[in-house]
Protein backbone atom coordinates (compact mmCIF):
# COMPACT_ATOMS: atom_id res chain seq x y z
CA UNK A 1 0.00 0.00 0.00
CA UNK A 2 1.36 3.54 -1.15
CA UNK A 3 2.57 5.24 1.94
CA UNK A 4 1.90 9.21 2.38
CA UNK A 5 4.81 9.76 5.02
CA UNK A 6 4.86 13.70 3.99
CA UNK A 7 0.88 14.15 4.69
CA UNK A 8 -0.62 15.61 8.00
CA UNK A 9 -4.76 14.39 8.92
CA UNK A 10 -7.36 16.07 11.51
CA UNK A 11 -10.10 13.68 12.38
CA UNK A 12 -13.32 15.42 13.97
CA UNK A 13 -15.54 12.72 15.91
CA UNK A 14 -13.61 9.97 17.89
CA UNK A 15 -16.23 7.51 18.06
CA UNK A 16 -16.04 3.72 17.07
CA UNK A 17 -15.82 5.33 13.05
CA UNK A 18 -13.25 7.74 14.01
CA UNK A 19 -11.36 5.18 15.55
CA UNK A 20 -10.48 3.03 12.83
CA UNK A 21 -9.86 5.87 10.77
CA UNK A 22 -7.00 6.71 12.95
CA UNK A 23 -5.59 2.72 12.37
CA UNK A 24 -6.02 3.49 8.40
CA UNK A 25 -4.25 6.51 8.65
CA UNK A 26 -2.18 5.33 10.43
CA UNK A 27 -1.34 2.45 8.14
CA UNK A 28 -0.66 4.97 5.06
CA UNK A 29 1.77 6.51 6.90
CA UNK A 30 -0.44 9.60 7.36
CA UNK A 31 0.70 12.18 10.72
CA UNK A 32 -2.61 12.44 12.83
CA UNK A 33 -2.11 16.07 13.98
CA UNK A 34 -5.31 16.87 15.46
CA UNK A 35 -8.19 15.12 17.07
CA UNK A 36 -11.97 17.19 17.72
CA UNK A 37 -14.28 15.19 19.72
CA UNK A 38 -16.90 16.68 22.53
CA UNK A 39 -15.64 14.37 24.87
CA UNK A 40 -12.36 14.56 26.65
CA UNK A 41 -9.66 12.88 25.04
CA UNK A 42 -5.89 12.62 26.01
CA UNK A 43 -3.46 11.57 24.09
CA UNK A 44 0.41 11.81 23.89
CA UNK A 45 0.18 11.29 20.24
CA UNK A 46 -2.11 14.18 18.60
CA UNK A 47 -3.30 17.71 20.30
CA UNK A 48 -7.27 17.50 20.94
CA UNK A 49 -9.67 20.45 20.73
CA UNK A 50 -13.44 20.14 21.87
CA UNK A 51 -14.42 22.50 19.24
CA UNK A 52 -13.74 21.92 15.10
CA UNK A 53 -13.71 25.78 14.45
CA UNK A 54 -10.29 26.12 16.46
CA UNK A 55 -9.12 24.09 13.11
CA UNK A 56 -10.14 25.84 10.69
CA UNK A 57 -6.90 27.52 10.16
CA UNK A 58 -4.19 24.46 10.92
CA UNK A 59 -2.48 23.55 7.88
CA UNK A 60 -3.23 20.04 6.80
CA UNK A 61 -3.82 17.85 3.77
CA UNK A 62 -6.75 16.34 4.96
CA UNK A 63 -9.56 16.97 7.12
CA UNK A 64 -11.85 13.33 7.83
CA UNK A 65 -15.37 14.71 9.27
CA UNK A 66 -16.43 11.08 10.99
CA UNK A 67 -19.34 12.23 13.21
CA UNK A 68 -23.43 12.25 13.23
CA UNK A 69 -25.24 13.31 9.85
CA UNK A 70 -27.36 16.42 11.75
CA UNK A 71 -23.60 17.50 12.40
CA UNK A 72 -21.38 16.67 9.37
CA UNK A 73 -22.97 19.43 7.12
CA UNK A 74 -22.11 22.47 9.09
CA UNK A 75 -19.00 21.62 9.93
CA UNK A 76 -17.87 20.88 6.30
CA UNK A 77 -19.22 24.15 5.23
CA UNK A 78 -17.17 25.82 7.73
CA UNK A 79 -14.18 23.93 6.10
CA UNK A 80 -15.34 24.68 2.44
CA UNK A 81 -15.76 28.42 2.93
CA UNK A 82 -13.18 29.40 5.92
CA UNK A 83 -10.00 26.77 5.75
CA UNK A 84 -7.43 26.75 3.07
CA UNK A 85 -7.20 22.37 3.15
CA UNK A 86 -8.80 20.95 0.06
CA UNK A 87 -9.19 17.33 0.83
CA UNK A 88 -12.11 15.70 2.51
CA UNK A 89 -13.39 12.44 3.74
CA UNK A 90 -16.74 12.37 5.17
CA UNK A 91 -19.21 9.71 6.35
CA UNK A 92 -21.93 8.54 5.20
CA UNK A 93 -24.51 9.97 4.11
CA UNK A 94 -23.43 13.06 2.90
CA UNK A 95 -26.76 15.02 4.21
CA UNK A 96 -29.98 14.04 5.16
CA UNK A 97 -32.09 15.17 2.44
CA UNK A 98 -30.95 15.94 -1.56
CA UNK A 99 -31.30 19.37 -1.55
CA UNK A 100 -28.55 19.62 1.33
CA UNK A 101 -26.37 17.31 -1.06
CA UNK A 102 -27.02 19.93 -3.94
CA UNK A 103 -25.85 22.50 -1.95
CA UNK A 104 -22.85 20.88 -0.33
CA UNK A 105 -21.94 19.86 -4.01
CA UNK A 106 -22.56 23.61 -5.09
CA UNK A 107 -19.70 24.55 -2.27
CA UNK A 108 -17.04 22.00 -3.26
CA UNK A 109 -17.27 23.19 -6.22
CA UNK A 110 -17.34 27.02 -5.68
CA UNK A 111 -14.43 26.79 -3.38
CA UNK A 112 -12.46 23.69 -5.68
CA UNK A 113 -12.09 21.45 -2.86
CA UNK A 114 -12.16 17.41 -2.96
CA UNK A 115 -14.48 15.54 -1.21
CA UNK A 116 -14.60 11.53 -0.88
CA UNK A 117 -17.81 9.37 0.27
CA UNK A 118 -16.75 6.97 2.75
CA UNK A 119 -19.72 4.39 1.36
CA UNK A 120 -18.87 1.40 -1.14
CA UNK A 121 -17.15 -1.62 -0.14
CA UNK A 122 -16.82 -1.80 -3.91
CA UNK A 123 -14.00 0.90 -3.91
CA UNK A 124 -12.01 -1.66 -1.00
CA UNK A 125 -8.96 -3.46 -1.62
CA UNK A 126 -9.76 -6.34 0.28
CA UNK A 127 -13.09 -6.60 -2.28
CA UNK A 128 -11.55 -6.41 -5.30
CA UNK A 129 -8.93 -9.03 -4.44
CA UNK A 130 -11.60 -11.41 -2.89
CA UNK A 131 -13.26 -10.65 -6.69
CA UNK A 132 -9.73 -11.74 -8.18
CA UNK A 133 -10.14 -15.08 -6.89
CA UNK A 134 -12.78 -16.32 -8.22
CA UNK A 135 -12.12 -15.02 -11.52
CA UNK A 136 -8.13 -17.09 -10.95
CA UNK A 137 -10.52 -20.33 -10.35
CA UNK A 138 -12.80 -19.60 -13.48
CA UNK A 139 -15.64 -19.17 -10.78
CA UNK A 140 -18.92 -17.26 -11.07
CA UNK A 141 -20.34 -15.76 -8.33
CA UNK A 142 -23.81 -16.78 -8.24
CA UNK A 143 -25.44 -16.37 -4.35
CA UNK A 144 -24.69 -14.16 -1.70
CA UNK A 145 -25.88 -14.32 1.83
CA UNK A 146 -26.10 -10.64 3.94
CA UNK A 147 -26.23 -11.31 7.78
CA UNK A 148 -26.11 -7.78 9.28
CA UNK A 149 -27.85 -6.77 12.63
CA UNK A 150 -29.13 -3.91 14.04
CA UNK A 151 -27.43 -2.32 10.56
CA UNK A 152 -31.13 -0.22 8.82
CA UNK A 153 -31.69 -0.57 5.34
CA UNK A 154 -30.34 3.14 4.89
CA UNK A 155 -26.88 3.03 6.91
CA UNK A 156 -25.61 -0.39 5.83
CA UNK A 157 -27.85 -1.98 3.67
CA UNK A 158 -27.83 0.21 0.64
CA UNK A 159 -23.82 -0.47 1.03
CA UNK A 160 -24.49 -4.25 1.31
CA UNK A 161 -26.41 -3.65 -1.96
CA UNK A 162 -24.02 -1.53 -3.63
CA UNK A 163 -21.09 -4.49 -2.33
CA UNK A 164 -23.53 -7.71 -3.95
CA UNK A 165 -24.27 -5.63 -7.46
CA UNK A 166 -20.24 -5.03 -7.96
CA UNK A 167 -19.93 -8.99 -6.90
CA UNK A 168 -22.72 -10.30 -9.47
CA UNK A 169 -21.86 -8.02 -12.77
CA UNK A 170 -25.59 -7.76 -13.42
CA UNK A 171 -28.94 -6.12 -12.30
CA UNK A 172 -31.46 -6.67 -10.21
CA UNK A 173 -34.91 -8.38 -11.64
CA UNK A 174 -37.01 -8.59 -8.49
CA UNK A 175 -37.07 -7.62 -4.69
CA UNK A 176 -39.25 -9.39 -1.88
CA UNK A 177 -38.92 -8.20 1.25
CA UNK A 178 -40.79 -6.98 4.92
CA UNK A 179 -39.27 -4.29 6.70
CA UNK A 180 -38.37 -5.66 10.42
CA UNK A 181 -40.92 -4.63 13.04
CA UNK A 182 -39.27 -5.10 16.26
CA UNK A 183 -39.01 -1.73 16.73
CA UNK A 184 -35.55 -2.08 18.53
CA UNK A 185 -33.95 1.44 19.62
CA UNK A 186 -31.80 2.54 16.57
CA UNK A 187 -28.26 1.42 17.82
CA UNK A 188 -27.20 5.30 16.68
CA UNK A 189 -29.90 6.99 18.42
CA UNK A 190 -33.74 7.92 18.68
CA UNK A 191 -33.37 10.54 15.89
CA UNK A 192 -32.72 8.18 13.45
CA UNK A 193 -35.70 6.56 11.68
CA UNK A 194 -33.96 3.56 9.61
CA UNK A 195 -35.95 0.40 9.88
CA UNK A 196 -34.29 -3.67 9.37
CA UNK A 197 -35.77 -6.14 7.07
CA UNK A 198 -35.26 -8.88 5.34
CA UNK A 199 -35.74 -10.83 1.86
CA UNK A 200 -34.28 -11.83 -1.48
CA UNK A 201 -32.79 -10.61 -4.37
CA UNK A 202 -33.46 -12.07 -7.65
CA UNK A 203 -30.64 -10.61 -10.22
CA UNK A 204 -30.35 -11.93 -13.62
CA UNK A 205 -28.35 -14.58 -15.11
CA UNK A 206 -30.06 -16.87 -11.77
CA UNK A 207 -28.17 -14.99 -9.57
CA UNK A 208 -29.29 -13.87 -6.11
CA UNK A 209 -28.58 -12.66 -2.58
CA UNK A 210 -30.42 -13.32 0.62
CA UNK A 211 -30.40 -10.96 3.60
CA UNK A 212 -31.13 -10.75 6.89
CA UNK A 213 -30.86 -6.95 8.18
CA UNK A 214 -33.15 -8.06 11.41
CA UNK A 215 -32.95 -5.50 14.36
CA UNK A 216 -33.48 -8.64 17.23
CA UNK A 217 -29.99 -9.82 17.07
CA UNK A 218 -26.50 -8.15 18.11
CA UNK A 219 -23.04 -10.08 16.25
CA UNK A 220 -20.75 -8.83 14.35
CA UNK A 221 -22.45 -8.53 10.38
CA UNK A 222 -21.31 -11.38 7.96
CA UNK A 223 -21.26 -12.36 4.25
CA UNK A 224 -21.20 -15.08 2.52
CA UNK A 225 -20.61 -14.98 -1.13
CA UNK A 226 -20.52 -18.45 -3.27
CA UNK A 227 -20.02 -19.77 -7.14
CA UNK A 228 -20.13 -23.88 -7.75
CA UNK A 229 -16.81 -24.51 -6.33
CA UNK A 230 -15.79 -21.78 -3.81
CA UNK A 231 -17.56 -20.73 -0.62
CA UNK A 232 -16.13 -17.24 0.64
CA UNK A 233 -16.32 -16.37 3.91
CA UNK A 234 -16.31 -12.32 5.29
CA UNK A 235 -16.78 -10.60 8.13
CA UNK A 236 -15.18 -7.29 7.97
CA UNK A 237 -15.32 -5.50 10.80
CA UNK A 238 -12.70 -8.48 12.57
CA UNK A 239 -10.55 -8.77 9.43
CA UNK A 240 -11.67 -12.27 8.69
CA UNK A 241 -11.74 -13.00 4.92
CA UNK A 242 -11.00 -17.11 4.21
CA UNK A 243 -12.79 -19.28 1.85
CA UNK A 244 -13.40 -23.18 1.24
CA UNK A 245 -13.07 -25.60 -1.71
CA UNK A 246 -16.38 -27.61 -2.70
CA UNK A 247 -15.36 -30.72 -1.07
CA UNK A 248 -15.35 -28.95 2.33
CA UNK A 249 -11.26 -28.60 2.70
CA UNK A 250 -10.09 -25.50 3.69
CA UNK A 251 -8.15 -24.23 0.48
CA UNK A 252 -6.27 -21.09 1.80
CA UNK A 253 -7.07 -18.96 4.71
CA UNK A 254 -6.79 -15.62 3.96
CA UNK A 255 -6.06 -12.84 6.21
CA UNK A 256 -6.99 -8.87 4.11
CA UNK A 257 -5.76 -5.47 5.86
CA UNK A 258 -8.82 -3.08 6.18
CA UNK A 259 -8.49 -0.23 3.68
CA UNK A 260 -10.67 1.72 5.95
Amino acid sequence: MKKYSNKKAIIIGYGGMGKRYEIALKKLGIKIEYICDKKDFKSKQYSFVKNYKDLLDKKVNLVCIVTDTQTRKKILFDFLKYSKVENFIIEKPLANSLKDTYQIKKYVKKYKKRILVNTFRSMSENFKEIKKIFKKYNEEIKSIYVNSPSAGIGNMGSVFFDLCNYFLGTKIKNVYGILDKTNTPNPRGKKYKDPGCRGFLEYHKNKRVFFDLSEDTAMPYRLIVKSRNIEFFIEEINNIFYYYLRDGKMLKKTKLLLFI
